[in-house]
């Protein structure tokens, strides 16, 4: 994940970087409070259906990624707010 930020010149747009967290959901709402964060001014990114579940349900802006472990199609049925097929698509986003 970090690898990636990096290298797609992402890492000015990010203060907390997470991964294998068991509750997102509670991770979020922490993330959220700690950093003073507006959840409508806050995006979650993920790549299977529990990710876009958890952003929902901490009431933030849910960005689903089709090229990860689940298919665009699959993810949609969940709607996000968006779905971006390569990561170059966050730029348009941002």
């Amino acid at each position: 994940m970090e690898k990636e930020i990096n290298e797609y010149g992402f890492q000015k747009y990010f203060i907390d970087i997470n991964g294998s967290v068991h509750d997102k959901t509670k991770t979020i709402t922490e993330i959220l409070k700690k950093n003073g964060f507006e959840p409508d001014k806050t995006a979650y990114i993920g790549d299977i259906v529990h990710d876009v579940e958890a952003g929902e349900k901490a009431k933030v802006i849910t960005i689903a990624v089709s090229y990860g472990y689940q298919t665009g199609e699959m993810l949609s049925k969940e709607h996000p707010d968006f779905i971006i097929d390569d990561i170059k698509g966050l730029k348009n986003l941002i």
